[in-house]
């Protein structure tokens, strides 16, 4: 088994993380649209975005926490994606 490195999510991972998402999720998700949702911020709203890359440089998984301003305070959503070929 790689080790894996969990890294804050930039720009420039959009493109592998948008090929995971569609790889796992009943919608595709393009790269625009998370260039859209990555660049968008509402004030008070709290957001985490994680990748983890193998030895190789490859994003084979994603975690995001998040909270939206106008939830209950103290509630989060929680979300993890790891490539179907790298889950145990």
């Amino acid at each position: 088994m790689k080790n894996v490195i969990l890294r804050d999510l930039t720009e420039n991972d959009l493109p592998a993380l948008a090929a995971l998402v569609s790889q796992v999720s009943v919608e595709p998700m393009s790269v625009s649209q998370l260039q859209d949702w990555h660049g968008r911020q509402p004030e008070g709203h709290i957001r985490r975005c994680q990748v983890a890359v193998d030895n190789a440089g490859q994003i084979c998984g994603y975690n995001l926490l998040q909270h939206e301003a106008w939830e209950e305070a103290g509630l989060f959503y929680v979300e993890v994606i790891v490539k179907p070929e790298r889950q145990r």
